[in-house]
């Protein structure tokens, strides 16, 4: 069971967006998909001014991050893939839970971190607060049992 506090990024922005729209709708159907769902919103306040001046924009595009209805700055990428890993970091697990037989199809194409064990102990908590960390955005986390690692050559 999950509790989960309703969460999102409203992308606020005018037609000067279209690089970032395709990579905003990537991020939004794969944390559409994750559960429990993250949801992604825009507005184009070039037509909704009121809501541009009330949250005062004045570039394009601007990403705003919202907690409990309140406007907190995103630092995350511009990228489907950071958007994503930042919004995760921010709403639950950083890393994803991955079987033997798919970690060789998730560790490709960019910097992995894997978790072979137990998740308990000091190893662990150390793990998750490295995922957690924003300076670590472009790495993809996972975690896996301790049978997996022979197969790697690592140590649960």
């Amino acid at each position: 069971m999950f509790n989960f506090v309703l969460t999102y990024i409203l992308l606020l922005f005018s037609g000067h967006c279209k690089k970032l729209t395709p990579e905003y709708a990537g991020a939004a159907k794969i944390l559409g998909e994750k559960t429990p769902p993250r949801y992604l919103a825009k507005v184009d306040t070039t037509k909704e001014e009121k809501l541009g001046k009330r949250f005062d924009i004045k570039g394009f595009p601007t990403l705003k991050w919202f907690v409990d209805g309140k406007d907190v700055e995103y630092t995350g990428g511009r990228t489907t893939d950071t958007i994503v890993s930042w919004i995760t970091k921010k709403t639950g697990n950083p890393s994803d839970d991955v079987s033997c037989a798919d970690l060789d199809s998730k560790t490709t194409g960019k910097m992995n971190a894997v978790y072979y064990g137990e998740k308990s102990g000091a190893s662990w908590d150390a793990f998750l607060g490295a995922a957690k960390d924003g300076a670590n955005e472009k790495v993809a986390f996972w975690n896996t049992g301790a049978e997996c690692a022979d197969k790697v050559g690592a140590k649960a």
